[in-house]
């Protein structure tokens, strides 16, 4: 008896913990949804090109990200942080756009999808609202 109960408290533990994980993920992205879509770049630890490209576009189009309120980051592949994002993000290498709901937008292995970045968030109707009446000033 004891024996089982040993057990069913060690399965509530690890229940506990495991929720506790998906919700600091998912927490994690609801500090910014509804202010900001969120650009993840997901890279191996050997693809230091990969990784170089993304941060040269930012740079790059600083004032272009900021008119959009488009935050990044960049996760190691497999490693904990990354582990740590909700499954839905979690196709692999690559980019994910992430749109103010909190929802995947659209996802590409390739850099190339960098080239067309601004115009797919600027398809969006949220961001169509937001371009009412102002001028870009990139």
């Amino acid at each position: 008896m004891k024996i089982k109960l040993y057990f069913f408290f060690v399965l509530i533990f690890f229940n506990i913990v495991l929720n506790f994980k998906t919700f600091a993920s998912e927490n994690f992205l609801s500090n910014y949804s509804w202010k900001n879509r969120v650009l993840i770049s997901v890279v191996s630890n050997f693809d230091d090109n990969f990784s170089k490209q993304v941060k040269k576009f930012l740079m790059n189009n600083t004032c272009n990200l900021t008119e959009r309120n488009l935050v990044f980051f960049e996760y190691k592949f497999k490693s904990n942080e990354y582990q740590n994002l909700p499954i839905k993000f979690k196709s692999g290498k690559g980019l994910y756009l992430i749109g103010y709901d909190g929802n995947l937008k659209k996802f590409s292995k390739s850099i190339e999808f960098l080239d067309v970045l601004f115009e797919l968030i600027d398809e969006m109707p949220i961001r169509q609202l937001e371009m009412q009446g102002k001028e870009n000033n990139c």
